[in-house]
């Protein structure tokens, strides 16, 4: 790729030149302090998308209205003096390492509850609508409607709050006017049902969104950017029509904004806004497209944008102005700074998982990443030296872990050899690659491969990690990463007749078609597989003992699963105990819960009313014809024996990842990457 490919190039955005056409997309992060403050850690974590060449730094879902306008508990605030000094602070750190600071004003409205608030949340209109994240709040609490006198008041809020971002040294504010939140819901006639000034016609839904950015014009002057995100398309009835939305962009230039982030509005799958492995590659973009030829200032696209080339194919066909990314920076916050240097196959590649990032921001920890564990530890880790006195480290085991931690060694300045039994690199990335809509766990593998010959990392396959030959290396410190593997034998009759998940994986080019298939165990695996034999027309049924499949999955990719398996006809059913496996058979016993039992699950009661009522089920014994039966029923750490081995000998052992303990990519990534620096 060319140093001068368009995304390097720079581009005027108002008043202002920008170094190049990579924007951050203001994403929640999850790191703020419980009042709304920003400290060390937030400001490190957006300091590091400057450093890595990103030209605007976009801070997600800053609160104006605080506390009853934030979505999530930990949301940064710009609504008092008082945070001037901490934002002014960010700003200084993004201008040094050559990037705009503009962060995103945000108000939840009816996207929100007093779980999250503390007080009663304020919305639009008090109605039900037809949009997943709003209806999900509003069953779980009550809203009140916004006076007029309430809303001119939040038009100020605004206001104020771009003021206070000009006074810290940001470069202008971008408002967040997409995905059903408060600005969103005045614009919808999904959302607004109002018979004041701000709702009815199109020019009263416009007025709210009209009188923001004019106001911020007014006050902060015509060398301070304004941006919107603004939905590109909403996908209920009753909402935003594409006119609507392209009349909308237009009026919001005419009022002052400097430029667009063409995003998504109204919908009952929050997949179509924030999306999955299973969507190609800029699902957006054509949104954005559309708006551009509306309007006369810059358009940006958003939406699962990951290679440089296919960025660059979006502004070279004239679909946008420049690139919005937001889990590929999340990922690799040098994506543009490796892009400039015409090194992208050092890219750190996104895997669209939302384990490490979204999953982490819905448990309260923090954004951070599978694939790259300094995301949400910048100030923790900080800059880490190489050593002066290299260390000779032998890491046993080329999964996820593996790889890992003999990159971490090697980037510090320790001889790494990497020991591996089998002929390939990579452990269960080669089998989690597999599954339809894998391909990014692939490019992962491959970016590891790579990011060790880079490293001269000394790699051995092939061999078999004992005793002898480790010691034979003379180590100073063993990082054993062997992984884990399935469990092939349970103790049910006739567990003989089945073949093991992995199996299934491994030899993939041997997937039955046109079978009746049976999956004893509905975990991640399971279901993955599953989804594999129901592309290949085969009619799977899933037995799974616990009440739910899945579970560890993240929501976003439970909900697809869920539609994928009602669209291929795969049969679920869970609290099954397996009695019997014969050739052709699977018998189970099945637990009925009654109707005052599954009344309970939907109406969420407590846990110990659950548990009286639980005694009040059926049990029967049913079957499944089966021509293939798989065992998906877990793993099981392997290399203990090995490790034993070694720490009886005295050398120094840290174990990581599946071969301490079973469970994700993110753990074994994560613990492989410290004990590769702290070797």
């Amino acid at each position: 790729m060319a140093r001068n490919d368009l995304i390097m190039k720079p581009i005027k955005v108002g008043k202002r030149t920008l170094r190049n056409r990579v924007f951050l997309a203001p994403m929640g992060e999850g790191m703020a302090n419980p009042d709304g403050t920003i400290g060390e850690q937030f400001i490190d974590y957006y300091a590091e998308y400057a450093k890595g060449g990103t030209a605007v730094v976009t801070p997600g879902v800053i609160c104006v209205d605080y506390p009853v306008g934030k979505p999530e508990k930990l949301i940064a605030r710009m609504d008092q003096q008082v945070n001037v000094k901490d934002w002014g602070r960010l700003a200084e750190k993004i201008h040094r390492y050559g990037g705009l600071l503009i962060p995103q004003l945000h108000h939840a409205g009816a996207q929100t509850d007093a779980s999250i608030t503390g007080v009663t949340p304020k919305c639009v209109s008090d109605v039900d609508v037809n949009h997943q994240l709003i209806m999900s709040h509003r069953l779980l609490g009550p809203q009140e409607e916004l006076t007029t006198e309430e809303v001119k008041a939040i038009v100020l809020k605004f206001v104020n709050a771009s003021l206070y971002a000009q006074l810290a040294g940001c470069d202008g504010v971008a408002l967040h006017g997409a995905h059903g939140y408060l600005i969103n819901q005045f614009l919808s006639p999904a959302t607004n049902k109002r018979t004041d000034e701000y709702g009815g016609n199109f020019e009263n839904r416009l007025r709210f969104a009209r009188e923001i950015v004019e106001e911020i014009r007014r006050v902060c002057g015509p060398n301070f950017i304004i941006g919107a995100r603004i939905p590109g398309h909403e996908w209920i009835d009753g909402a935003l029509t594409d006119n609507d939305i392209d009349e909308i962009a237009r009026r919001l230039e005419a009022a002052g904004c400097d430029y667009f982030d063409v995003s998504g509005g109204l919908t009952d799958n929050t997949t179509l806004i924030m999306e999955t492995s299973n969507y190609v590659e800029g699902a957006r973009v054509p949104f954005a497209a559309r708006i551009k030829k509306a309007v006369n200032v810059p358009v940006g696209a958003v939406g699962k944008i990951r290679h440089p080339e296919f960025a660059n194919k979006v502004l070279e066909d004239g679909n946008a102005d420049f690139i919005i990314m937001g889990r590929t920076l999340i990922c690799d916050p040098e994506w543009a700074n490796k892009v400039k240097n015409n090194t992208p196959e050092e890219i750190r590649p996104c895997l669209s998982c939302f384990d490490g990032c979204t999953g982490r921001l819905f448990r309260g920890v923090g954004v951070s990443c599978v694939l790259n564990p300094r995301r949400s530890r910048e100030h923790d880790i900080g800059y880490v030296p190489k050593v002066e006195v290299p260390k000779n480290i032998v890491v046993v085991g080329a999964g996820p872990g593996g790889m890992e931690a003999a990159c971490a060694a090697a980037s510090v300045n320790h001889n790494v050899t990497l020991i591996e039994k089998s002929s390939v690199l990579g452990g269960q990335f080669n089998l989690a690659c597999v599954p339809p809509h894998k391909d990014a766990i692939k490019e992962a593998r491959d970016w590891y491969v790579g990011e060790l010959e880079r490293k001269n990392v000394t790699v051995k396959l092939n061999t078999e990690a004992t005793l002898e030959s480790i010691s034979a290396l003379n180590p100073d410190k063993v990082i054993l990463a062997t992984g884990s593997e399935a469990i092939k034998s349970v103790p049910i009759p006739g567990v003989e007749n089945t073949v093991s998940s992995w199996d299934i994986l491994k030899n993939v080019e041997n997937v039955p078609e046109g079978k009746n298939v049976t999956i004893i165990g509905g975990g991640i695996v399971g279901c993955e597989v599953a989804e594999l034999l129901a592309e290949n027309n085969n009619n799977v049924t899933i037995l799974e003992m616990q009440s739910q499949i899945a579970q560890g999955l993240e929501p976003f990719h439970t909900m697809e699963m869920y539609i994928d398996f009602a669209k291929k006809q795969v049969n679920v059913i869970t609290d099954v105990t397996v009695q019997s496996i014969t050739d052709g058979k699977v018998a189970y016993l099945r637990k009925i819960k009654d109707e005052v039992d599954r009344a309970s699950d939907v109406l969420g009661q407590s846990h110990s009313a659950s548990i009286a009522i639980e005694e009040n089920y059926e049990v029967r014994e049913e079957s499944v014809d089966a021509d293939l039966i798989v065992l998906a029923v877990g793993q099981k750490s392997v290399g203990k024996d090995l490790a034993d081995a070694l720490y009886e000998a005295g050398y120094d052992v840290v174990v990581v990842g599946d071969a301490s303990k079973p469970r994700k990519f993110i753990d074994a990534v994560t613990e492989g990457y410290f004990a590769g620096i702290d070797a």
